[in-house]
């Protein structure tokens, strides 16, 4: 199916990747207006997976049974990475807001408004994706 189950070694580590995303979803909301309905889910994926969407490190998609629920897919390597709430959660965030709020930017064309989505969250556009 392409999800992993986090193992018992890895728990800690998403489960501070849960906490993270979950602070910056209610700062992402705050700050962009985004309505309370909106849910996320943080899931862990293997790289396969993530390549077949075409996303080194994660993707955000939104539901279409569901739409106002994303599922924002990262790898278990780029959990476990240092970046991952400085850098990785601004961009994957930034993209959520664009596709949510599209007069804001392009998270496809990673565009100057998208740009400014990610600086406002405390990301930087110019970063390298921790693969595996």
């Amino acid at each position: 199916m392409g999800y992993r189950t986090v193992d018992e070694q890895d728990g800690e580590a998403f489960a501070l990747a849960h906490r993270l995303a979950k602070a910056m979803w209610t700062r992402v909301r705050r700050e962009f207006g985004i309505k309370d309905t909106y849910r996320v889910v943080l899931t862990a994926c293997n790289p396969e997976t993530l390549a077949n969407l075409r996303a080194p490190v994660s993707h955000v998609l939104p539901q279409r049974d569901k739409p106002d629920m994303v599922i924002l897919r990262v790898s278990k390597a780029e959990i476990v990475h240092s970046a991952f709430g400085t850098e990785t959660l601004p961009r994957e965030f930034a993209n959520v807001v664009c596709k949510i709020k599209p007069e804001l930017g392009d998270p496809y064309r990673c565009d100057d408004g998208w740009q400014k989505v990610v600086k406002k969250l405390g990301g930087s556009i110019d970063m390298q994706f921790a693969l595996g």
